[in-house]
């Protein structure tokens, strides 16, 4: 099997583990709604 070409992998998204961040699904299934309506509330002023 083939490996993945060397100068591919800087580009890859496991290269930026250390500066990822991890959602909270379930805080934003209880109050994505919410804050998507305030958002658009703020939007349009």
């Amino acid at each position: 099997m083939a490996r993945l070409d060397s100068t591919l992998a800087p580009n890859l998204p496991t290269a930026h583990v250390a500066d990822q961040i991890t959602l909270d699904f379930a805080y934003w299934a209880k109050n994505g709604s919410d804050i998507a309506t305030r958002w658009n509330e703020w939007l349009v002023k």
